[in-house]
C-alpha cells in the first residue's frame, strides 16, 4: 500500500525545473535568451536533469532530498534569528508505555498477544501515540515554561533500523543564558543544574524511571573496546565550564556535568520532562553555532542513502538507452531511484500514508534565489507547454516565457504600486500570494 501511495505522490509531484532562460553567443558577446520549445525537448540531454530530480522530489516525504531541504529550512532559521540554546532528543518506550499497550488492545482485540508483536501488527497504532505523545510534550513545555520561555522551536523524526520513532528537537529560549549573550560562567552553570541532572533520585517512583537513563553498552564499542558515547563518564564534583581543549572528551558539550561515582552511565535528563515521556531521554544545551554544527552533523544528516549518488549515475546510464522515453518517464525513473534507495520501516510508512507531521516548527521557511537570471530554476507548467504543441505543426523556435509559474521573484515583480518601498526581503517574509474567492 506504501508502494502504491508513493508512486502516486511521486507522478503528482513529477515536474521541470528549468531556467527559463539560457545563455547564448551574439556578436561575439555573451548573452541570454528565452528558451524555446525546443530547448525543452531536448531537455533529456541537460544537464539540469539530475538537479531538476533533486528539486521535485525534495517534496516527497523521508526521501533523502526531503530531508537536506529540512537541513537547509534549519540553518536559514539559525541564519535569521541565531543559534538554538538546547537540543532534546527523545526515544519512544513503545513496548513499555502503558497508554499505548491499551490502544493496542482495544484495537486488536483477541489478536493481541504481548507489546512487541502489538506494535508489529498495528504500527498505524503505535505512529499515531508517538505523534500525539510528542505534541502533547511540546505543548506541555511552552505552558510550563520549566525550561523557560520557548520563543522558538524546530523538530524532527528520525526512523531508527528497529523502526521505533525518535524526536530531535532544537529550542530557542529566552532566559537562557549563554556566553553569547554576556552570561557569567556562574549564571550558566545555575541553568544547567536547574534543568539538566545525572543523579539518581531518593524517590522510588522517579528512580525506577531514571533506569531507562543507565546506558548498557549495546552495539556501541569501537575496535579498541571504548564506548562511542563515552561512557562511563567521570565523576565531578560540580557543573563546570570547560576549555576548548577539554571540550574533546565531553562529546561536544562546552560543559561537564556534575556527576557522582554510581551515576558514571546516566545520561542527562530533565526530572520534568522524564515524568511525563517516561522513555529515554538526552537533554544539553548548545553552544552558539560551532556547537549547532555538531548536532547537525551528528542528527540532521542521517537520512542521505550513502549509495544513492552511484545509483543515480547508474539510473542516467540506462536512461540514454532508453531511445523511446518521454521527459516525464525520465523524471519518474529518477524519483523512484531515490525511493527505493531509501529503507522504511513500518512506522516510516504510517507516518507516510497517515500524512504525519515529520517536521514541527513554528516558522515557515521562503527560499529565494540569488543566483543570476539565467541561472534560477523555475517551474514548467506543463498545461500550458501542453497547450503551445497541441498543434502539429508547432514551431520548435517559438519561446515559452509565459509557459512557467510565477516564483517568489516574479510576484515581487508584479506587486501592489503601495507596495513599491519593500525590498524582496521584507516582501517575501510578510506577504505570500493566495487564490482569490471567487
Amino acid at each position: 500500500a506504501t508502494n502504491r501511495y508513493e508512486r502516486q505522490v511521486l507522478k503528482k509531484l513529477v515536474n521541470f525545473y528549468v531556467s527559463n532562460l539560457r545563455k547564448t553567443k551574439k556578436k561575439g558577446v555573451d548573452t541570454t535568451v528565452p528558451i524555446t520549445i525546443g530547448d525543452v525537448e531536448n531537455l533529456t540531454q541537460n544537464p539540469d536533469l539530475l538537479t531538476n530530480s533533486l528539486m521535485f522530489t525534495k517534496q516527497q516525504r523521508g526521501t533523502s532530498s526531503y530531508w537536506k531541504d529540512k537541513l537547509w529550512d534549519l540553518l536559514a532559521k539559525v541564519k535569521c534569528i541565531g543559534p538554538p540554546d538546547i537540543f532534546i532528543t527523545l526515544s519512544c518506550a513503545d513496548l513499555q508505555w502503558p497508554e499505548l499497550e491499551t490502544l493496542l488492545r482495544d484495537d486488536l482485540g483477541n489478536d493481541f498477544i504481548n507489546m512487541a508483536q502489538g506494535v508489529k501488527s498495528d504500527p498505524v497504532i503505535a505512529a499515531l501515540h508517538a505523534d500525539k505523545r510528542f505534541r502533547e510534550l511540546l505543548k506541555f513545555l511552552q505552558k510550563s515554561k520549566i525550561l523557560g520561555t520557548i520563543e522558538d522551536y524546530h523538530a524532527r523524526v528520525e526512523f531508527q533500523n528497529r523502526g521505533s520513532v525518535h524526536f530531535h528537537l532544537f529550542l530557542w529560549i529566552k532566559e537562557a543564558p549563554s556566553l553569547a549573550k554576556g552570561s557569567s560562567r556562574e549564571e550558566i552553570i545555575e541553568y544547567i543544574d536547574k534543568i539538566i541532572s545525572t543523579e539518581w533520585p531518593d524517590d522510588e517512583e522517579m528512580r525506577e524511571l531514571v533506569t531507562v537513563q543507565k546506558h548498557n553498552h549495546i552495539r556501541c564499542m569501537t575496535k579498541r573496546n571504548k564506548c562511542r558515547f563515552h561512557y562511563p563518564r567521570r565523576e565531578c564534583e560540580e557543573t563546570r565550564i570547560l576549555f576548548t581543549e577539554q571540550r574533546a572528551t565531553c562529546v561536544g558539550n562546552f560543559y561537564e556535568l556534575k556527576r557522582t561515582k554510581d551515576a558514571e552511565n546516566i545520561n542527562a535528563y530533565n526530572p520534568e520532562i522524564l515524568k511525563r515521556w517516561r522513555a529515554n531521554m538526552d537533554i544539553q544545551l548548545v553552544y552558539g553555532e560551532k556547537g549547532l554544527a555538531f548536532y547537525v552533523c551528528k542528527y540532521g544528516m542521517k537520512a542521505e542513502p550513502v549509495e544513492l549518488k552511484s545509483k543515480l549515475a547508474e539510473t542516467l546510464q540506462n536512461m540514454e538507452m532508453e531511445s523511446n522515453l518521454n521527459q516525464e518517464g525520465r523524471m519518474m525513473m529518477l524519483g523512484m531511484c531515490q525511493l527505493k534507495t531509501r529503507q522504511m520501516s513500518a512506522q516510516e510508512a504510517a507516518y507516510t500514508i497517515l500524512d504525519l507531521d515529520m517536521v514541527y516548527s513554528n516558522r515557515q521557511v521562503k527560499k529565494i534565489s540569488t543566483l543570476r537570471p539565467e541561472k534560477r530554476m523555475k517551474r514548467l507548467n506543463r498545461e500550458k507547454l501542453a497547450e503551445k504543441t497541441s498543434d502539429e505543426n508547432y514551431n520548435k523556435d517559438e519561446t515559452i516565457e509565459d509557459c512557467f509559474d510565477d516564483n517568489i521573484i516574479d510576484i515581487y515583480r508584479k506587486r501592489p504600486r503601495e507596495l513599491d518601498n519593500l525590498t524582496l526581503f521584507q516582501f517575501a517574509s510578510w506577504y505570500e500570494k493566495r487564490p482569490v474567492d471567487a
